[in-house]
């Protein structure tokens, strides 16, 4: 639901990613590999322009990713439920809405 504002509003859905349930139980050379999978999965996402960005969050308890992206949710989720630490079960995804003021958040390319 978009609130009521007297300003345009920028809609992005945001990626939440988590430890997932085998986080604890793959060995070290698995959750690794599963890394760097995840990383590539991303970065091909990213090229193609599925997604805006995204990057790791340090600190939190189960929280360990963030993306967001400009794609319709139910598409985002089919992409992002086919990288392969979510598929194995290294993480676990969630895609909610973001909303903020139009122009407050911007990801211009990395030059």
């Amino acid at each position: 639901m978009t609130p009521a504002v007297d300003f345009e509003i920028d809609t992005l859905q945001l990626v939440l990613l988590r430890s997932g349930p085998a986080a604890d139980t793959l060995d070290e050379d698995t959750a690794a590999r599963l890394t760097l999978e995840h990383i590539e999965h991303n970065f091909k996402l990213k090229a193609n322009g599925q997604l805006s960005v995204a990057g790791a969050v340090i600190g939190a308890e189960t929280l360990v990713g963030l993306g967001f992206s400009r794609l319709p949710p139910e598409e985002l989720a089919a992409l992002t439920a086919d990288d392969p630490g979510v598929r194995a079960g290294l993480y676990t995804v969630e895609v909610v809405q973001y909303m903020c003021p139009k122009g407050m958040i911007d990801f211009p390319e990395a030059r």
